[in-house]
């Protein structure tokens, strides 16, 4: 879509350079109003926007899949399909490959190591949930597994767990025996 501003970009030199060249005075018109823009944009867009925007890109939803998978005491991580943003379970199963650095080998059942890691089969370690549809359900399914939820989805929950750890919007929780 932001392929779209490629030919405006070009079309707005175009127009500058022809009226820089009609009236030579707009010269540094032109460079002090694209100076003042370029320090506003680069001064929100590093700043604010970048923690309004964090949702959209997912940053508490990696990092905390990042922790529950370094903690090796758990065989297991059910991880919810909510984005915070969007309900999509196909979206999160990509992005914990991503952030785990998941190997293709691994992935495909043929080789236990992934990272470097030797680690149960992926179908064993990695499960995409749905807390709204399967609540009844996830106190059997986890077991001594670590849980990722976002923390929305503790309205489904209805048994008891201990919070690990917090992880922006994300909880890590585990069944409370």
């Amino acid at each position: 879509m932001n392929i779209i501003f490629y030919p405006i970009i070009l079309l707005c030199a175009y127009g500058i350079g022809l009226a820089v060249r009609k009236w030579k005075k707009l010269w540094p018109v032109v460079t002090a109003a694209y100076g003042i823009s370029s320090i506003l944009f680069f001064g929100t867009y590093f700043t604010t926007y970048a923690e309004e925007s964090r949702e959209y890109y997912n940053k508490d939803f990696m990092e905390a899949v990042a922790e529950a998978d370094s903690l090796e005491e758990y065989e297991s991580l059910y991880i919810t399909g909510n984005l915070g943003w969007q309900f999509n379970r196909d979206a999160t199963e990509i992005l914990t490959q991503y952030v785990c650095k998941i190997d293709a080998q691994y992935y495909q059942g043929k080789s236990n190591v992934s990272n470097g890691r030797e680690l149960p089969a992926y179908a064993d370690r990695y499960h995409y949930i749905y807390p709204e549809q399967q609540a009844a359900e996830l106190v059997e399914m986890v077991g001594d597994g670590l849980l990722v939820l976002y923390q929305g989805d503790l309205q489904y929950i209805d048994f008891s767990y201990d919070v690990v750890d917090t992880v922006g919007d994300y909880l890590l929780l585990t069944v409370q025996n």
